[in-house]
């Protein structure tokens, strides 16, 4: 095998314009590990990096009635640059230093009664510390022969965001009587989808 050592590839006759191709039907072309590949209008890495899934794998309980509360993910299931912090009051995700740009955020938002039903759920993406954007998922008054366990509140929202900004769960439940809960199997993500 054979190795090109180039600073710069330019179509021979345009200079600046036309198709230069790089391989052939049925080959990969691969970009090892560590290097970059720079996609033009946006610097996009070549994946949809960072990106971090996070999860809570217990239930948090005893929340007040009708106060928005952060959400609890202390354990990632993925998280490319390390930017998710699952430590107790933080729960965040922060916009590693020159990673700025468009992200997909999308969660999944467990909420129940500790010991009666609920009857107003809400779950809101917060950045830097203000709500962007609120999902009801499920209002409604509970019949007193009616109870729902559990409330699962889907919410998504693209963001632009730069260096630094930091982005988390917030949660709201009214239960008919006592406290609630941020149950397990909740689930909050991003990944990046351009600069």
């Amino acid at each position: 095998m054979s190795k090109l050592f180039v600073d710069e590839i330019v179509h021979q006759s345009s200079q600046g314009s036309g198709t230069i191709t790089i391989g052939a039907s049925g080959e990969t072309i691969s970009i090892p590990s560590g290097a970059t590949l720079t996609v033009p209008n946006g610097g996009l890495t070549g994946q949809n990096y960072p990106a971090f899934q996070a999860t809570n794998l217990t239930n948090y309980t005893g929340k007040t009635a009708s106060v928005s509360t952060l959400s609890e993910f202390a354990t990632t299931t993925y998280d490319t640059d390390s930017a998710f912090d699952t430590s107790a009051g933080n729960y965040k995700f922060t916009v590693p230093s020159g990673k700025s740009g468009k992200y997909y955020f999308y969660s999944k938002v467990v909420i129940a009664g500790d010991s009666a039903a609920m009857y107003r759920v809400r779950s809101s993406f917060y950045l830097n510390g203000s709500v962007v954007t609120t999902n009801l998922g499920l209002s409604y008054f509970v019949l007193s022969t009616f109870e729902l366990d559990q409330n699962n509140l889907l919410n998504f929202i693209t963001l632009d965001l730069s260096d630094g900004d930091y982005v988390q769960i917030y949660s709201f439940g009214s239960p008919t009587s006592g406290t609630w809960g941020h149950y397990s199997g909740s689930i909050f993500g991003a990944f990046r989808i351009g600069a």
